[in-house]
């Protein structure tokens, strides 16, 4: 489980976040009122289980491939997905997703964060900004928070500061 100042960090914060075990199929463990608010599901449905239930048949293939990868390569520490989610209520949406592993002190992945986003719409896109400032600070907060537990967090500032880049190709390609 982890540290209770952690989950009362990402309880708090109104940036869309969950929080899942590195164990077997990555359980979810917690996500926040963000989280809630922007998929329509409740913590309890979604509690135990794998992020993948917000995947349907038309999520495409590359996407889910990316993160995969992501996940499995040890040598990457947090990265930023583009991929076509659902709702609770059947509604799709495009969620720009940020990753981030937390490793304990023998560098071994004990909880993968992950940051929400819906980039839908180049107009939605363009309010990344003020959500990655938020989101930077409480990155930073939470690196500080876990570092008192063993836990480490890679510096993510710069791969945020990159999304901008990233969400102007999605922009471009909308209009």
């Amino acid at each position: 489980m982890p540290p209770e100042p952690l989950r009362a960090q990402i309880a708090r914060s109104n940036v869309a976040l969950s929080l899942a075990t590195a164990e077997a199929d990555m359980p979810l463990i917690m996500v926040n009122r963000g989280f809630q608010r922007l998929t329509g599901f409740e913590q309890a449905a979604v509690l135990g289980r794998n992020c993948r239930f917000l995947q349907d048949d038309t999520t495409p293939v590359h996407q889910i491939a990316a993160m995969s990868a992501f996940l499995k390569d040890a040598s990457r520490d947090d990265g930023r997905f583009p991929v076509l989610n659902r709702r609770h209520d059947g509604s799709g949406f495009l969620n720009l997703v940020f990753l981030s592993k937390l490793r304990d002190q023998q560098g071994r992945i004990r909880f993968v964060i992950a940051s929400q986003f819906d980039i839908t719409t180049a107009r939605q896109a363009a309010a990344l900004a003020g959500n990655d400032e938020v989101l930077i600070g409480t990155l930073d907060t939470m690196r500080q928070t876990i570092g008192h537990f063993g836990l480490t967090m890679t510096d993510s500032a710069g791969l945020i500061a990159r999304s901008i880049t990233t969400l102007a190709r999605f922009a471009v390609r909308d209009e």
